[in-house]
């Protein structure tokens, strides 16, 4: 868990991993006819009711939503190379932050998820990552 920078230990983490993998089990794919009725419900509903929003895609848990949306469909998440400058906001949110806080450092990097932050800090610009 150390390793993952995200404050949990290794049993947390274990546990945390068989949760959303019952979540998922069902179905793990998204329809496109899916993704759109989450943005269609994402616009409708107020921000972070997932509980809400879940209820307009059958079958679909909140945290399942959640996800979705936040690391894959949500328009505002950037794809593709780092540019220098969201690098150096990176940097400067990690300096600011008790280390694990990915959701907040995010929130000082626009455009970019707290999995996108926390893997590009953990891959390449944390001091402990080894240059080859």
């Amino acid at each position: 868990a150390s390793m993952l920078g995200n404050g949990r230990t290794a049993l947390q983490c274990c546990r945390r991993i068989r949760q959303l993998k019952a979540a998922t089990s069902e179905r793990a794919e998204w329809s496109k006819s899916e993704d759109l009725k989450l943005s269609e419900a994402v616009k409708k509903h107020v921000e972070g009711d997932w509980r809400g929003i879940s209820n307009a895609i059958t079958g679909k848990s909140p945290q399942q939503c959640l996800y979705r949306w936040t690391r894959v469909i949500n328009p505002s998440i950037r794809k593709g190379r780092w540019t220098g400058e969201e690098d150096s906001l990176l940097r400067n949110a990690v300096s600011k932050r008790k280390p694990g806080e990915w959701t907040r450092i995010a929130h000082d990097v626009p455009g970019r998820s707290d999995v996108q932050c926390r893997e590009r800090w953990m891959n390449v610009l944390s001091p402990d990552v080894r240059k080859a």
